[in-house]
């Protein structure tokens, strides 16, 4: 564990000791600190072997002041608080861990546990402790075929990309750059090998270099600004609309994309949300009120789960893996979601659920019924992969589904430690019946008893638990068809459709104010759209956005939907300021499969942007090649380039930006008035001093100013070392882009509404920030 958080754990307990008598826990305190200090030390192990009595008789002592029941309430409490974080505190290490299992002391912890009143300034003794024991226990394997790898694989990248990433993406406060190996894994710039991760002594500072391509390759990319009618006749894009009746509406025009979508397998039906362009609803929708007792029954159900497994008996009611195995029906898919309704008109409550997720961007792996009217859910690694769950979407119907009915869903193998529903945010369901009745084409906020959860399952690859979120549902009506997913989904052939419908119902006629190409195809085979709007020929001054290079993060593609359905506005009013370069979904593939962060090769796209492949990641090796044409060839630096991610877990939004002042790398210091820092700064007083003085670029302040739900203090303009593959640093660093960001928005939602509490984000404030975006665009020179 590094240094800052072992003084953190130090200070957590140390503070609740503070004021209980010194006689009893100066020694305790002590002997606690030795013992955790011998975790840093190089040979921790052998220390521990040498003191292996002592450490035992502190887990002891430890325990006894839990089981104390002395007469003064006050003190009681203390002392079991103190206790509970010296235990927390010795199980995050694996040799403390070691010492608890031997010491034989979690049926006691346990028992004790059992015994703890339901009150609410006991919560944290119950967490600890609870977090303790299910740090030492034995895991569980979940139940599922191939449990170590994804349902899916895709067979021309083979075992090469499961040996890839494999390891979990829970480290970051960046969402967006998030390190696949822990924070700070690269952090150490004076003995970190760059190239591999591994340490390495070092004298140099300097950073990666970066492999130009030649004039003659970077060719290729002159097709993209040629005018309309010099374009490639091959494009297929560039002529999709063409191939199209011109009396189909949205629904016929996303059929006609949707059966063109290339998988890995055959999806079974397109969603009806997808199929009729559903949209967030348009209230207001606070967070759900974390219900404490809730929250203790679950972790109490985890630890009976780990302490009694042969009382877990799952009966599987939905299996991909078995699924699979289904002749492919890719060409033939509909949208059958009325045809299901209509099958049944009574519902039978005690019929169990029905489930599916074969439809594009859809992931649920196994549905198992633990209880009359409960399901544990597993989700589907990311194809080729060992890990990263996060996003889910799929579909429940069937005669079960009963408005006198409540049901909980407990998905059991998300991987990060900290989210945003563990403080209120609820998932997204759709009604297709509530849409049949009324016409609402809405995604709403739903779910109650929300609760986050260290589970006793075993992850794939790193030897802790998974943790569970569950949440309980009611339906407003029988024999409903519902959805329900992480995020607003944003599918590619949702994508499709709409650049089609901009195409037909904005510029009719071929026009260079909107050009649509191909950029490339990703490794399926499908058209990775490249958009130019208002390009008349010359690339200076133009600004480029992307987004969705983390299928899982689906708010960025509303956000960039907002940008250009405003940008479309601006040229047909004739006030757009800037030609506009546009690559709105970079990882096609990884959105289609439903994955949260990763591509069919099991690689974070955002990770390679230094040394793309073009067999691997053909998607971003274009990209870059696109933004090197136009750097080097063109001569055309963008004035700005945004990045679009999703945070989640934080709320608002925020931007990271690139300062050569805030550099790892002690060469870019040197260059802080020059290419390092933005280009147009302002300068401010730091509120928590007068006299210092805080530059902002103008960009920011620009942003914040015309959007409500702009958090400027977490912006961030650090470069380091562990980031320099990514996109913001790769194109600040070796292409000379000095207005370079990254724009991250919550998946979650706001926290600026005191008293109210948080307010989740829909997918007109995600349009919003698009609309502000824009106009901020408009503004720079």
């Amino acid at each position: 564990m590094v240094e800052e958080d072992f003084e953190q754990i130090l200070r957590e307990w140390n503070s609740i000791a503070e004021n209980i008598p010194e006689e009893i826990f100066a020694t305790l305190i002590s002997r606690t600190k030795n013992l955790l200090s011998c975790f840093q030390e190089t040979n921790a192990l052998t220390v521990c072997q040498r003191q292996t009595f002592e450490a035992n008789q502190l887990v002891l002592d430890v325990l006894k002041l839990l089981e104390s029941k002395g007469g003064n309430r006050k003190l009681t409490l203390k002392q079991h608080k103190c206790a509970a974080s010296i235990l927390s505190s010795i199980s995050r290490h694996k040799e403390g861990r070691q010492l608890i299992i031997e010491a034989k002391v979690v049926e006691r912890l346990h028992a004790f546990l059992l015994t703890i009143q339901n009150e609410k300034n006991r919560d944290t003794i119950i967490q600890k402790i609870g977090q303790t024991i299910l740090r030492c226990v034995p895991l569980h394997d979940l139940l599922v075929a191939r449990c170590t790898y994804s349902a899916l694989s895709y067979v021309p990248f083979g075992s090469s990309a499961l040996s890839g990433d494999a390891t979990s993406s829970d480290s970051s406060e960046e969402s967006e750059e998030e390190e696949e190996t822990g924070k700070g894994s690269l952090t150490d710039s004076r003995t970190c090998s760059f190239t591999n991760g591994t340490k390495k002594k070092s004298k140099k500072f300097h950073p990666p270099t970066n492999p130009y391509r030649s004039a003659e390759e970077l060719e290729q990319y002159r097709q993209h600004f040629y005018p309309i009618g010099e374009q490639d006749d091959k494009d297929e894009l560039a002529n999709a609309s063409q191939s199209m009746e011109s009396g189909w509406t949205r629904q016929q025009i996303y059929e006609f994309v949707a059966r063109r979508t290339k998988s890995i397998h055959g999806f079974r039906l397109i969603p009806c949300p997808d199929w009729i362009n559903a949209v967030g609803s348009l209230v207001e929708e606070p967070f759900f009120i974390k219900d404490r007792t809730v929250c203790r029954s679950k972790l109490f159900k985890s630890l009976n789960l780990v302490l009694n497994p042969n009382s877990y008996r799952p009966v599987v009611v939905y299996d991909l893996d078995s699924q699979l195995l289904e002749a492919e029906q890719t060409r033939s898919i509909r949208m059958e979601d009325l045809e299901t309704i209509s099958k049944h008109h009574i519902g039978k409550p005690d019929a169990p659920l029905e489930f599916e997720s074969r439809f594009e961007s859809g992931n649920l792996r196994r549905a198992m019924q633990v209880g009359k009217q409960e399901y544990d859910l597993i989700l589907n690694p990311d194809v080729n992969s060992c890990g990263r769950q996060q996003w889910f979407y799929f579909r429940i119907s069937g005669e079960g589904v009963c408005p006198s009915n409540t049901y909980t869903f407990n998905i059991i193998n998300l991987e990060k430690q900290r989210t945003l529903f563990n403080q209120g945010m609820q998932p997204v369901i759709f009604s297709v019946k509530r849409y049949l009745a009324s016409g609402n084409q809405l995604w709403e906020r739903s779910g109650t008893s929300i609760c986050y959860y260290r589970n006793g399952f075993r992850q794939t690859v790193a030897d802790q638990s998974y943790w569970s979120l569950s949440f309980t549902l009611r339906f407003p009506y029988d024999n409903d068809v519902v959805y329900i997913a992480y995020h607003y989904p944003y599918t590619y052939s949702q994508l499709m459709t709409d650049i089609l419908t901009w195409q037909r119902s904005i510029f009719p006629h071929k026009d260079d104010r909107l050009r649509v190409t191909t950029l490339c195809r990703s490794p399926c085979g499908n058209p990775v759209p490249l958009l130019l709007i208002d390009f008349k020929g010359d690339a200076k001054s133009s600004c480029v956005f992307m987004s969705r290079v983390h299928p899982g993060e689906s708010n960025s593609s509303w956000v960039m939907r907002g940008l250009i359905i405003s940008a479309l506005q601006n040229v047909v009013d004739s006030e757009q300021a800037h030609p506009l370069v546009i690559l709105p979904m970079l990882n096609v593939d990884g959105t289609v499969h439903g994955c949260s962060r990763t591509e069919l090769s099991n690689e974070d796209l955002n990770r390679r942007w230094l040394m793309p492949d073009l067999y691997r990641h053909p998607t971003i090796y274009h990209a870059k090649g696109l933004l090197e044409f136009m750097c080097r060839i063109l001569d055309a630096k963008p004035v700005l380039l945004c990045d679009m991610h999703g945070h989640s877990r934080r709320f608002n939004a925020f931007v990271y930006g690139c300062k050569a002042s805030q550099s790892w790398c002690p060469d870019d210091w040197s260059q802080m008035n020059g290419q390092g820092d933005h280009s147009a700064m302002e300068q401010k007083n730091d509120e928590r001093d007068n006299d210092v003085a805080i530059s902002i670029p103008v960009f920011v302040r620009l942003l914040q100013s015309e959007l409500p739900l702009f958090d400027a203090d977490q912006c961030s303009f650090e470069v380091e070392k562990s980031r320099e593959t990514t996109a913001r640093i790769v194109g600040w660093r070796h292409l000379g882009i000095s207005n370079i960001y990254t724009l991250e928005c919550s998946l979650a939602g706001s926290n600026q509404h005191p008293p109210q509490g948080p307010k989740h984000f829909n997918t007109n404030g995600y349009l919003q920030v698009g609309q502000a975006l824009m106009k901020v665009t408009s503004t720079i020179d």
